[in-house]
């Protein structure tokens, strides 16, 4: 990170006003330890948001200065999120990008991600799939997982059923794949990762 700021003249952080202060904590312990200051002002270098910033007026403003910039130019600021990246960490948009991109390209993409349907837009793809395969194996572990959009919830579909599917109302029912488990702590986890591209 430290790398990729020296890149800008001066780094001044400006976060955003829709992060959540549970979430700015190691932001502002990183920019603290770094020597980055914190501003409220129009005068920064590094942007950071929980959300994409393209239609807050305080980046618009600054971003449209600099767009006219020479492109050789040394790079004025930085942000924590790339444009069009909101298809790939939503759950559902990552599904449906997944899913056309594997229909262009079967060799190319069929395992990329685990097989997936969004509800309600795909449920009479899913109860045709369930249909061929049920719900769970022999031994009973669900084949499939419900996922709400809001990214919380995650549970095992036991119930098949159109009425069951219907119930879920807006949801992604995802194939369950092998967990990876630490010898250490044999159970499910997942990892959340801050990636910086410069």
């Amino acid at each position: 990170m430290s790398a990729s700021l020296q890149l800008l003249s001066t780094p001044r952080l400006r976060l955003s006003t829709d992060t959540l202060p549970r979430t700015l904590e190691p932001v502002l312990s990183a920019a603290a330890s770094l020597g980055i200051p914190v501003t409220r002002d129009s005068d920064w270098t590094l942007w950071w948001g929980w959300t994409t910033p393209w239609s807050d007026p305080n980046f618009k403003s600054k971003a449209s200065k600099l767009r006219s910039a020479s492109r050789s130019a040394p790079p004025q600021f930085a942000v924590n999120h790339v444009a069009g990246l909101q298809n790939l960490i939503s759950k559902a948009e990552l599904s449906k990008f997944t899913t056309s991109r594997a229909a262009a390209h079967p060799k190319l993409i069929a395992d990329v991600t685990p097989e997936a349907y969004v509800l309600p837009r795909q449920f009479g793809q899913l109860r045709k799939r369930i249909a061929q395969q049920g719900v769970a194996d022999s031994a009973g572990w669900p084949y499939w997982l419900v996922k709400r959009v809001s990214h919380r919830g995650i549970r095992a579909l036991t119930n098949g059923s159109a009425a069951s599917l219907r119930s879920l109302g807006t949801a992604i029912v995802q194939r369950r794949v092998q967990p990876l488990l630490l010898d250490a702590a044999p159970r499910v986890f997942d990892i959340g990762l801050y990636v910086m591209i410069s």
